[in-house]
């Protein structure tokens, strides 16, 4: 989404980043959409989103009970443990039609499997699926997961003004500790703050629809 570079001591800014998100959007077909919304609107690591099994998806939110680390099964990156992460209406849409057409929807199937039904290599899919064919046609071929992840916290703060304890437990970072004991963030204020993100991505005429 966002990138901001020196060059000759000049300080460049690539367009509106809102203009870049839906341009990537509409480029995607629906399982690499949804993988972006997941990491660019949600703020999920990769690993966390090859970790995904249905049985962690409810209605408006999702669990982060595991992810896929190096090839293997591992526990989450975040010192909080599971979490719970706010889906927005884009996010839900795209996950009721991607398991409408999944071969492996059942709770303990992966909801990003491989042709062998084992987890998806996340990275493989950027490279083979995201980036090549349509980043860098599009001219963004520097966006990876780690910039989606650091835009959607970027553009939380600047579109929703989600605070840093909204971020920090949608996301599993850490904040100062005086302020996660008096300012505790319950989910549906995290999901207020993605949805408000969502609907800046959407193009004016499918929000007016």
């Amino acid at each position: 989404w966002i990138r901001v570079r020196k060059l000759n001591a000049k300080t460049e800014t690539h367009p509106d980043p809102f203009q870049q998100a839906t341009m990537i959007l509409s480029s995607l077909g629906l399982r690499e959409r949804l993988v972006v919304r997941l990491a660019g609107v949600c703020g999920m690591r990769p690993g966390e989103i090859a970790g995904l099994c249905w049985r962690h998806i409810g209605e408006q939110s999702l669990r982060v009970e595991q992810r896929i680390y190096r090839g293997k099964l591992d526990t989450p990156k975040s010192d909080k443990g599971v979490r719970a992460v706010p889906l927005p209406q884009s996010v839900r849409d795209d996950i009721s039609e991607w398991r409408l057409i999944s071969r492996n929807n059942l709770p303990d199937d992966w909801v990003f499997p491989n042709e062998r039904g084992k987890p998806l290599w996340i990275n493989t899919l950027w490279y083979d699926h995201i980036k090549a064919p349509v980043l860098d046609k599009l001219g963004l071929g520097w966006v990876n997961y780690l910039v989606l992840r650091r835009s959607a916290i970027t553009l939380l703060n600047a579109q929703a003004n989600a605070d840093a304890t909204i971020i920090a437990a949608l996301c599993g970072h850490r904040v100062d500790v005086s302020t996660n004991v008096y300012n505790k963030v319950g989910l549906e204020r995290q999901l207020h703050a993605v949805q408000t993100l969502d609907n800046a991505l959407q193009p004016a005429a499918q929000l007016a629809s």
